[in-house]
């Protein structure tokens, strides 16, 4: 939609100028992790299976598209970022483990 459309557009701007400014050895970008997504995966069922995550910056390697093999809670992806982000924790509301969906 021209809504969705929009904010993508937004979203390439922010990161772009994140991505100009230097910041020690590398961008501001670099340092920094982006993450943007929805609460629908099927805005036509309202479902909350499948949702569509960015995650931007924070110096991983990205890969394009990361799909989990199985079904998995969205606290997965956020347990792994805070160990990315050396924050010991050992779970995340619902997280069973982390996702491993991220390369560094």
């Amino acid at each position: 939609s021209r809504i969705e459309m929009d904010i993508v557009k937004h979203l390439n701007q922010f990161l772009t100028d994140l991505d100009e400014i230097k910041e020690g050895d590398g961008t501001l970008l670099d340092h920094t992790t982006i993450i943007i997504g929805s609460n629908f995966g099927d805005a036509s069922n309202h479902t909350c299976n499948n949702l569509p995550i960015i995650v931007a910056g924070g110096g991983y390697r990205h890969q394009g598209h990361a799909a989990a093999e199985k079904p998995m809670p969205l606290c997965n992806l956020w347990l792994e970022l805070l160990h990315k982000h050396n924050i010991d924790a050992g779970m995340f509301g619902s997280s069973d483990r982390a996702a491993n969906l991220l390369a560094t």
